[in-house]
């Protein structure tokens, strides 16, 4: 799910890697990207990153704004949320927020 969530954050990557999903399989070995922002190709960096446990990102391209800008920064922290807890923990903080305005 947190691959998923990477992928769909950006609707040109989207367009492209819904190519790529067989059924319950998806297969970004093969997958190039072509007319994808910066954010894009982060994005798909970290989806690759995830799924096939490679370090294309690296805690100091995380750290450096330039790099990875903060909306885009809080985009992966949710993917990783959602790698690590599943996507009821997303869920449950949204249920929070809405609940405290």
């Amino acid at each position: 799910m947190s691959v998923m969530y990477l992928l769909t954050a950006d609707r040109n990557l989207w367009q492209t890697a819904k190519q790529h999903v067989k059924g319950n399989r998806l297969s970004l070995k093969k997958m190039r990207l072509f007319g994808n922002t910066e954010a894009g190709y982060t994005l798909f960096c970290c989806a690759k990153d995830i799924l096939y446990g490679t370090e294309h990102l690296t805690v100091g391209d995380l750290s450096d704004a330039n790099i990875v800008p903060p909306k885009l920064y809080g985009v992966i922290c949710n993917a990783m949320t959602i790698r690590r807890y599943g996507l009821d923990a997303i869920n449950e903080r949204k249920e929070k927020e809405t609940c405290g305005k």
